[in-house]
């Protein structure tokens, strides 16, 4: 749901400032340009829109882009794009390292003339440590809903419907059962749902041991008096949460999605995607995992290229056991104050929407 979320907001934000119409469209940002050069290059730009991109191997692995990038004529534009660091502590943020082709790339960024677009802090933080400052934080292209972005934050004065969003990650499996039996006590006569923003059936993009688990989940979420959604591969499928009123759980995006509609979300985060959107927003956010003994060894190791490939195995962390006292406690701090945490938020979203107009005004 995520990327289909990104790439429509960016699209209403190209429209919007840049007066783009058309496209050359490439869904699959696995897909390499080689073979497609001339019309690339008859494009005024590659823009790579959001998502958590800004990782050691993003180039070639995670952007295939051209096998040699000078073949790309014109400029590669990086829109709001995200760090994905595993566990996310500053740790993990001070050893992280990008490798020699992903630098590379960044360098034909900067002789070009361009900066980076970044989503949050952290991002920033991880390009500024290795050396590349053409940076500016924009924000991600989904915190922009136009519809409704001159809106104040409302709090409901019902809570008639909650959003469940499950975990990426099995180890978050048990903690996802105890906050699911939390909320029917905070909401005892609201409508609950669990949605699956990746679905639940193994396909490309689930490996059956994901869903295998994944599916128990989702058969726990019935026994609980969940109705379980698949809302994997395209917005159409959470339209409804225009009448839903709070969301609760792991997925950045559903979180961004109620955010952006003025409306109260509750995000644990799994790794540095969600503490990076909390810290950006302003807003308190709970930390689902903790490190693990080989987590904390691979924190003190300071040789960059032992502990970003150590930093990026979910070995390192594991569950963290006061997150779902904690959520319940801020979840109830927010009930009582009438979601006071949300007010800024609106005048949050706004300022950093400047930084990313401003960014815009310089795609060519």
């Amino acid at each position: 749901m995520g990327d289909f979320l990104i790439y429509d907001r960016s699209k209403a934000l190209l429209r919007k400032h840049k007066g783009m119409q058309d496209y050359l469209e490439l869904h699959s940002r696995r897909e390499s340009l080689d073979s497609r050069l001339d019309e690339v290059n008859a494009t005024k730009a590659v823009i790579i829109c959001g998502g958590p991109g800004t990782v050691w191997n993003m180039y070639p692995r995670t952007y295939p882009l051209a096998s040699n990038l000078d073949d790309i004529k014109v400029p590669i534009v990086i829109m709001g794009s995200g760090w994905y660091g595993v566990p996310g502590d500053d740790a993990t943020l001070e050893q992280y390292r990008f490798n020699a082709s992903t630098k590379g790339m960044f360098e034909k960024i900067r002789r070009q003339g361009s900066n980076i677009g970044v989503r949050d802090y952290l991002t920033e933080s991880a390009l500024k440590n290795n050396g590349i400052t053409n940076v500016t934080m924009t924000g991600c292209p989904s915190w922009y809903d136009l519809e409704h972005l001159d809106d104040d934050f409302e709090a409901p004065a019902t809570i008639k419907t909650v959003v469940f969003t499950p975990p990426a990650r099995r180890i978050f499996q048990g903690q996802a059962v105890q906050v699911m039996k939390v909320l029917p006590r905070l909401f005892p006569w609201a409508r609950l749902v669990c949605s699956f923003h990746r679905g639940i059936e193994a396909d490309e993009q689930t490996p059956q041991e994901d869903a295998r688990w994944m599916g128990q989940l989702a058969l726990t979420a019935g026994e609980l008096g969940y109705e379980v959604m698949d809302t994997s591969y395209g917005l159409e499928k959470v339209s409804f949460y225009e009448e839903c009123d709070l969301h609760v759980g792991y997925r950045v995006h559903g979180h961004i999605y109620f955010l952006a509609k003025r409306k109260p979300s509750f995000l644990i985060h799994e790794d540095g995607r969600g503490r990076g959107t909390s810290e950006a927003l302003g807003l308190p956010g709970i930390q689902g995992w903790e490190r693990t003994l080989a987590g904390k060894v691979a924190a003190k190791v300071r040789e960059p290229h032992f502990s970003t490939l150590l930093g990026t195995r979910a070995l390192d962390m594991r569950a963290r056991k006061v997150t779902v006292d904690e959520l319940e406690g801020y979840i109830k701090d927010e009930l009582e104050s009438g979601f006071d945490s949300f007010r800024h938020l609106p005048q949050t979203i706004r300022h950093h929407y400047q930084s990313m107009v401003g960014f815009l005004n310089t795609i060519p």
